[in-house]
């Protein structure tokens, strides 16, 4: 599950760059004309990017974290997980808003959420995230009683 959270990380990496160079792209055809002044169009469009940008940024942070939190098995993780998984989401329809949901990245991205919410769900994958600190703690090895 931590590797499929990585790879997720990553995508979302990808798909912040596709939005830089997206609004690069669109100030630059709007650099000649005042904001205000600029097509209707591109200057929503351009909006909808500056808002997308730090969402992005946001959740490729959140996602690092909740992967690192569920390699070391904290019980934060479990709903840490599951707020990843929703901000994906919400970083997909404000992307689809701005028009540049790159189909295959925003496939792999749902497809990627679904299979780490299935894994969430797993019984031993709960049990590892949900089990009792006192249980954590290194006994020593077996036999050194």
């Amino acid at each position: 599950m931590r590797i499929l959270i990585w790879l997720q990380f990553h995508l979302t990496s990808v798909n912040l760059v596709v939005a830089v160079v997206a609004g690069a792209i669109l100030s630059g055809s709007t650099s000649g004309r005042s904001y205000a002044s600029a097509s209707g169009a591109s200057g929503d469009q351009l909006g909808r990017l500056e808002m997308l940008m730090p969402a992005r940024k946001g959740t490729a942070v959140l996602l690092g974290l909740t992967a690192a939190l569920v390699r070391r098995g904290f019980l934060v993780a479990f709903p840490l997980v599951l707020a990843a998984e929703a901000v994906v989401l919400v970083d997909l329809g404000l992307a689809a808003r701005a028009g540049i949901v790159v189909g295959i990245v925003a496939a792999l991205l749902v497809v990627l959420g679904g299979w780490i919410l299935a894994d969430l769900f797993r019984r031993e994958v709960r049990a590892f995230l949900l089990r009792s600190s006192a249980s954590r703690r290194y006994s020593g090895p077996v036999g050194a009683g």
